[in-house]
């Protein structure tokens, strides 16, 4: 657990350690998968295995690693999508998935794949649009909803226009996604998944 700590703490943009975090992230899932085999059925273990694909996926982007880290996010993709189904009323589950939706989207959009990165924000938005509608007073989720709805249409628009450039690919992009999803554990905690909008 506390290699877990480590690598989260290493990845966050203040204290940005890559090689280390690396390190420290691989060893963080190795022992998650490890207690994964031991207690396969339980779901809080599959979403902290869910949460460490998202963390090495992290350390490697931050290396710019992109195939690398897009493998460990495709991981916590479909670890989520089991859990939404199983837990269908666990809204974090949901949140994590459309966060991994945007991670994935901006990857799509880099490498040119405009309609795969439209097609993920399209369903990341209706996902937290249903969310909002259960809770109409969540100000966290409307903010994230317009966030990605702004992300769909900036995408949309240069799609339109046949603009190559990545439209969502900013210098500080990776930042401002930390930002959003930094949550209720603890503060550094930067799975780009669990936050604040």
């Amino acid at each position: 657990m506390r290699k877990a700590n480590l690598c989260s703490l290493l990845l966050h943009p203040l204290a940005r350690n890559q090689p280390a975090a690396l390190a420290l992230c691989l060893r963080a899932l190795a022992h998650m998968e490890t207690a994964a085999r031991w207690r396969p059925k339980l779901n809080g273990i599959a979403a902290d295995l869910a949460n460490r694909h998202s963390w090495l996926g992290s350390a490697y982007n931050i290396g710019n690693d992109d195939a690398r880290a897009r493998a460990q996010w495709l991981l916590q993709e479909k670890l989520l999508g089991g859990l939404m189904k199983i837990e269908p009323w666990n809204m974090q589950r949901r949140i994590d998935w459309i966060a991994v939706q945007r991670l994935l989207s901006r990857q799509d959009a880099k490498a040119g794949r405009i309609d795969q990165a439209i097609d993920r924000l399209t369903r990341a938005s209706k996902l937290i649009e249903d969310m909002t509608l259960l809770d109409p007073e969540n100000k966290t989720w409307a903010g994230r909803r317009s966030k990605i709805d702004e992300e769909l249409r900036s995408l949309s628009f240069h799609h339109n226009e046949g603009s190559s450039r990545c439209p969502i690919d900013q210098p500080s992009a990776s930042n401002r996604l930390f930002t959003l999803f930094q949550g209720k554990r603890p503060r550094f905690r930067p799975l780009f998944l669990h936050g604040r909008a």
